[in-house]
């Protein structure tokens, strides 16, 4: 087959019923390492859209809506190719594996909850050449090694240092971005007899001690606090209003404090500033809802519409910071959460928390 500039040129589809066996056979194995070597330079290509965020100016609020939709990737290759790309974009000897045919896409995408900065370069050599079966025991090892961890750090006596069943040890991510998973330690582990018991304030409550913040693996807090039986309390109704997270702490609070940076420390979208509210009347939050079809306003320059549906909220078109106001509904858009902090950080920089890769 010629090569134009380093692509083959396109041939038709009834071509290889013209070629010897060998031929043919030749022919396979040569499309074959073709595309193990555009590889690579896709999956580098996808990572850097996602760190630019380019697929949210193309109207998509997730990167894998941008492949399916845009790219016009099936669902399981669009997931497995982020999956690769993320990783192989900390970890670049993942690029000469797949060239080379040591690992295939399904491989790197199931290891790469597995992956970090401690363990990429064993892990990845002991992944090099094995088949699906040997890559899901791997996973499965992997799995009970991480889990008897989790169960070791509960039982340490370190961390058993609890009020009862009111604190908590959550793993949140650190600024590096490494993933991270929360322990939530269960309301059976007391505290050792061998521990001091916490001195009583006046009113006979838990004196607080104070946080514990301390850095428990590559990109991964560990954090630790006081609290007292309310806080849980509140907890599990907070849990239960939001309903749609996976009942995590770390994804709870991360809701709520999201929340919160949005209305304002001072939470002045209920202070009244002059003849400036903030607060988006009823009315106006109706008619935007109807105007905007109950869907993300957010169109790229092509016209692609975002198609997000759900998790969506009132933007200030000009932004209330910069004189936005909030009872016309001409300034008020529907976004999903990820445009709203994309045009935000547009706006005011990295002042804004970056859209949370999806």
């Amino acid at each position: 087959m010629e090569q134009i500039e380093g692509v083959s040129r396109i041939v038709s589809m009834n071509e290889p019923r013209t070629l010897s066996d060998q031929d043919l056979l030749a022919e396979l194995e040569a499309a074959g390492t073709r595309e193990r070597a555009a590889l690579p330079h896709f999956f580098a290509c996808l990572a850097e859209v996602e760190r630019r965020g380019l697929h949210l100016d193309r109207g998509h609020r997730t990167l894998f809506d941008f492949c399916v939709l845009r790219l016009k990737m099936s669902d399981g290759a669009a997931m497995q190719g982020i999956n690769a790309a993320r990783p192989a974009a900390k970890h670049p000897e993942i690029y000469a594996r797949l060239r080379d045919g040591e690992l295939t896409l399904s491989g790197v995408s199931r290891l790469y909850p597995y992956l970090d900065f401690t363990n990429a370069a064993t892990l990845l050599s002991r992944a090099a050449g094995m088949r699906q079966r040997e890559i899901e025991e791997l996973i499965a090892e992997l799995a009970s090694e991480r889990n008897a961890a989790r169960t070791d750090a509960v039982a340490s006596p370190e961390d058993s240092d609890v009020q009862e069943s009111f604190m908590f040890g959550h793993a949140i991510p650190s600024p590096v971005g490494v993933a991270a998973t929360a322990v939530e330690r269960p309301p059976s582990v007391k505290r050792p007899p061998s521990l001091n018991p916490e001195p009583a304030s006046d009113d006979g409550s838990v004196m607080r001690r104070r946080d514990i913040v301390r850095l428990d693996g590559p990109g991964v807090l560990k954090v630790f606090f006081w609290t007292r039986p309310e806080f849980q309390e509140k907890l599990e109704l907070v849990r239960r209003l939001i309903g749609r997270t996976d009942g995590r702490i770390e994804s709870i609070l991360t809701i709520v404090l999201d929340e919160y940076l949005k209305r304002g420390s001072r939470s002045r979208s209920w202070i009244k500033l002059g003849r400036r509210i903030r607060r988006i009347p009823k009315g106006v939050r109706s008619l935007v809802w109807r105007r905007d079809e109950g869907r993300c306003a957010f169109a790229a320059a092509d016209g692609v519409r975002c198609e997000a549906r759900t998790r969506l909220e009132y933007d200030h078109i000009r932004p209330w910071a910069l004189g936005g106001v909030s009872h016309d509904p001409a300034n008020i858009r529907l976004l999903c959460r990820a445009h709203n902090l994309r045009t935000a950080r547009k706006t005011f920089g990295d002042r804004v928390p970056a859209p949370r890769p999806t």
